[in-house]
């Protein structure tokens, strides 16, 4: 038996592309996908030997690679033997062994001793493996997989691959658990899986350590590689107003590109809500999704005092007598040629109660909101607002300029559903086409930029009419050497209106207004700076920087009495202001520690040699009215001094504080004071306290603090001062293990009083129940 090789031989054995997609988030509930991801690496492998050519050939392109520290050959036996540090190995992808057989003529492999898989981080060992490369099946014994994004654990008595995507796994086991005697895990005595197909488990029992919890002889749970349709974990709770309720939602993978969930929300007094989500993401640029809840409501608020206390609402003087509810939101974002951006905004309510009914909850206010703005970053109007926004936005942008265009339908829920005439202004369309502050031309000193706007103002039952105004601005900017700058500009606004079915006082009807205006700025400032050595804190250099400006503006008086008023920018008032500032800024430097290992000349050059962090700002400011101090009888000339601070002594604290005081009356008319804190151990606190005189007072703290590895504990407060009532309060008690995790918690809402107990299996979901009382 001559020796082909010694000394880490090697050989290129096949080649064959596999990508495997993860899971959507939302769907990583379902246990199966990490298990067969993992298993299905192993067909691969199997596959890719298939296509082997000898042993220590050239290496072709994208082929695997076989190492050993000994690779023999048999020619009598048509064999192959490696051992000794065996792997076979492609990027991302590796299988190592003690000891590996190969029969050529048989097409089939041995492994044995410590034989280990790894793809994408995660890994699966075995004792031994036996596969055969003709009809690309085999078995892998007292094996186990550990994957990497979920922490699966799963060991069975042997894995085999029956067929091309079937595979059966016996006496197995699943956790997310680690160590041998994990606190939860799922067993089932045989499981038969098709790959993008379904899975059956039999015998199946849930644990608790050593003893038994649940058990089904039978369950059925997809198996797709990508996403998995199916049961996701149900919302129970219980309430004064809707009775035991169950939220279970479903979810249907339709194909790569496009998704759904359906949600059936029982609820004992109020009836069966129906709800359903669809999703599609077509490219990074072009997604969307679209969702729609409806409600045969059992109860009604007809103005009576039981059905006003009982389903009603307080804060408007509206009742709620519709039994049919509904809601409908979309987000759309499209991309077109060109560099034209589309989206899309729709928010349709059928009352003024519906999202405060269901601000909670898989398909609440709460959730869609979180996650138009995580998707989308845009979200939904405040859930108590009774005039919900409905846009169609085109973008288009140069380096220099842009181009918008809006169509803006305002829906007044109230006026709809209880008034005879709606007036509510619309924007149908609305076109604007701004350049951004450049030179006029060359090396001329003189800068501009441009505002200008179309709009068409509709209403049902209002005057309809529309707006077009060019505004552009020339600015001449001055500095005498590093003393100050000063930057006198001019606007000149043209503005036209043509209506329909107007009336001015005078009692004449034109169809058209016309408008000029002109307005003038001038803006001097300076700044005065110090650099401070330092060695603290890791700070080597502090920087001081005070900036005081000055700013004037102009825009001369005008009577506009005459003109439509369809919204504020009909109006431009008379100025003629002072406004001066003191901007106060500390920046530090912290010097950049190198690796210690960093040799290379060059790539130390490219590194940043510093860092540098604005930790406080401190700004005053106050307006003198020169028109006020002239034609009043009563001047107050000053307005009232503004200022902001925001300071952050170290990464984990942040301070901010905002105030408005009265010259004349000597006191704050609005303050507000804000403290945060979070660390990496996970402890956060924050803090606010706003008021604003005659108006209102309130205070808003949320904390959470780790009390040991294990537990931590979480609250929140929200108080009217003003009034007297509180808004929000809560605490909660959370129990945490490397794999699940109990979480208790009590709310105090105006209306009710909600308290959860929730068991979470890290990996699989969560389940427990919400009872809420009035």
């Amino acid at each position: 038996m001559p020796a082909l090789a010694t000394e880490k031989c090697s050989a290129e054995i096949g080649s064959w592309g596999f990508v495997v997609k993860r899971a959507a988030e939302r769907c990583r509930r379902l246990v199966s996908e990490a298990f067969f991801r993992s298993i299905l690496f192993t067909a691969v492998l199997m596959t890719t030997m298939a296509a082997g050519a000898g042993f220590c050939d050239e290496p072709a392109p994208d082929t695997w690679r076989i190492l050993a520290d000994e690779m023999t050959f048999d020619q009598e036996k048509d064999l192959y033997i490696a051992s000794g540090g065996v792997s076979i190995e492609r990027p991302r992808q590796r299988l190592t062994a003690d000891y590996v057989r190969y029969d050529r003529s048989s097409r089939r492999v041995f492994a044995s001793g410590h034989v280990i898989l790894k793809t994408d981080g995660d890994t699966l060992t075995a004792e031994s493996a036996e596969i055969d490369l003709e009809k690309e099946t085999g078995t892998l014994y007292g094996g186990s997989i550990t994957t990497t994004v979920t922490n699966f654990h799963i060991k069975a008595d042997a894995i085999e691959k029956t067929g091309a995507a079937t595979y059966v796994a016996r006496n197995a086991s699943i956790t997310t658990c680690d160590g041998d005697n994990p606190d939860w895990k799922m067993t089932c005595s045989d499981m038969e899986v098709t790959v993008d197909g379904y899975g059956v488990a039999r015998d199946t029992a849930f644990w608790g350590k050593n003893v038994p919890l649940l058990y089904s002889p039978v369950m059925m749970f997809p198996a797709k590689t990508k996403r998995q349709t199916g049961f996701l974990i149900p919302e129970i709770q219980f309430s004064d107003r809707k009775g035991f309720d169950v939220n279970q939602p479903f979810f249907w993978a339709i194909n790569e590109n496009t998704d759904a969930t359906l949600y059936a929300n029982m609820m004992s007094q109020r009836g069966t809500r129906i709800g359903s989500e669809y999703r599609y993401l077509f490219s990074e640029e072009t997604q969307g999704a679209l969702m729609l809840d409806f409600l045969r409501d059992r109860k009604i608020d007809d103005g009576s005092a039981e059905a006003s206390e009982r389903w009603g609402y307080k804060g408007d003087a509206y009742t709620r007598t519709n039994m049919d509810r509904y809601w409908f939101r979309m987000k759309h974002d499209q991309q077109f040629g060109y560099g034209v951006k589309a989206k899309l905004d729709l928010d349709v309510v059928s009352d003024q109660d519906y999202l405060l009914e269901f601000e909670d909850g898989y398909n609440g206010f709460r959730e869609v909101n979180d996650y138009f703005l995580g998707t989308y970053g845009r979200g939904l109007d405040d859930y108590n607002q009774t005039t919900r926004k409905n846009q169609l936005n085109l973008n288009k942008t140069w380096t220099l300029y842009s181009f918008d265009a809006d169509l803006l339908w305002n829906d007044d829920v109230l006026k709809r559903r209880w008034e005879n005439t709606d007036n509510t202004i619309q924007q149908l369309p609305h076109l604007r086409f701004s350049g951004l502050k450049h030179r006029v031309v060359g090396a001329n000193p003189l800068y501009w930029d441009l505002a200008s706007e179309y709009v068409y103002f509709y209403s049902n039952d209002g005057n309809r009419g529309q707006r077009g105004e060019l505004y552009p601005r020339v600015y001449a900017p001055l500095a005498y050497r590093n003393y100050f700058t000063f930057e006198p500009s001019v606007g000149l606004r043209e503005t036209i209106w043509q209506v329909d079915d107007w009336e001015d006082p005078s009692g004449k009807s034109p169809a058209s207004f016309n408008r000029q205006l002109y307005d003038v700025k001038l803006d001097l400032s300076t700044e005065i700076y110090r650099i401070f050595s330092m060695n603290r804190l890791g700070v080597d250099r502090l920087k001081h920087s005070i900036r005081p400006q000055i700013v004037y503006d102009f825009i001369p008086e005008q009577d506009q009495s005459r003109f439509p008023r369809f919204d504020a920018f009909d109006r431009i008032e008379k100025q003629n202001l002072v406004t001066y500032s003191l901007n106060n800024t500390l920046t530090a430097r912290k010097p950049v520690a190198l690796e210690p290992n960093t040799k290379d000349a060059e790539d130390v050059g490219k590194r940043p040699n510093f860092t540098y962090s604005q930790f406080c700002y401190f700004k005053l400011s106050q307006s003198y009215d020169i028109n006020e101090a002239r034609d009043s009888d009563d001047p107050r000339p000053f307005s009232a001094v503004v200022g902001s601070l925001e300071l952050n002594p170290a990464p984990a604290v942040g301070l901010r504080a905002d105030i408005g005081w009265d010259p004349y009356t000597s006191r704050f008319i609005s303050h507000s004071e804000t403290v945060m804190f979070a660390n990496d151990r996970g402890d956060a606190l924050y803090a606010e306290f706003r008021h604003a005189a005659e108006i209102s007072e309130s205070i808003v703290m949320t904390a959470n603090v780790i009390l040991t590895d294990r537990f931590s504990t979480y609250g929140k407060y929200e108080r009217n001062l003003k009034d007297g009532k509180n808004i929000e309060t809560g605490v909660g008690l959370r129990y945490t293990t490397q794999c699940w995790g109990v979480d208790v918690s009590g709310m105090q809402r105006e209306d009710d009083s909600i308290y959860r107990f929730m068991i979470h299996l890290y990996g699989l979901g969560q389940a427990g129940t919400s009872i809420a009382a009035p």
